[in-house]
């Protein structure tokens, strides 16, 4: 009986240093998940940001409200800058997608390409 107790004893005591541990590690997975499918949705953008004559708000805005209605992102939120290079015929755009991790937290992901289109 005693016998009994005691391997209870370790075995709750195993459990209650396992159980915090994989619950951490399952938050971590979920969270890079949720980083890879942002990080991808605006890669897409840019890449179809190529394919427009000049990338402008005005029409990034509905792609890429287009590329997260099917990912499981907790209220996400598209920033983009266009900003043309006074040097150059090129522009920078840099476009960024944020989520909501937990109530008190954002996460984000940008990326920043060059696309001809500027002016000379």
């Amino acid at each position: 009986m005693v016998e009994a107790v005691v391997a209870m004893t370790l075995v709750g005591a195993i459990l209650a240093v396992l159980v915090p541990i994989l619950s951490r590690t399952q938050w971590a997975r979920t969270e890079n998940l949720t980083r890879e499918r942002a990080l991808s949705s605006v890669a897409n953008l840019m890449d179809r940001a190529a394919l427009l004559p000049t990338p402008a708000v005005d029409t990034l805005t509905p792609l890429a409200s287009e590329l997260t209605q099917g990912l499981e992102i907790a209220e996400p939120q598209w920033q983009f800058e266009v900003t043309p290079d006074s040097n150059s015929t090129l522009v920078q755009l840099r476009a960024t997608l944020s989520w909501q991790t937990n109530k008190a937290t954002r996460s984000a992901v940008s990326l920043v390409r060059w696309y001809p289109g500027g002016q000379p």
